[in-house]
């Protein structure tokens, strides 16, 4: 297995121009959320983009609370984690 570069991490799953035609409408772009509130940093593997780790949410949930609650740590350490990769990594 080859995992490359450019690593990402993204709020939405739409392109830029997609969420600015969602957002003209009145709707909400869709977050890129796992069910436990963790977040994907993607790379290429063998490739393909994939998810290659995730990030967790420094939050502690209480029972019955949305795992989509926003996480700005949580969020900016996902991106810290993407460029640190990017500057790690000999390819880029």
């Amino acid at each position: 297995m080859t995992i490359t570069g450019p690593y990402e991490f993204r709020l939405y799953s739409q392109s830029s121009e997609d969420i600015e035609t969602i957002r003209k409408v009145g709707l909400e772009p869709t977050r890129v959320i796992f069910n436990d509130g963790s977040v994907p940093v993607t790379g290429v593997v063998d490739g393909e983009r994939a998810t290659v780790l995730t990030v967790r949410s420094t939050i502690e949930r209480k029972r019955n609370t949305p795992y989509d609650a926003p996480d700005a740590e949580r969020d900016a350490f996902a991106e810290r984690v993407a460029a640190a990769l990017n500057a790690a990594d000999p390819t880029q």
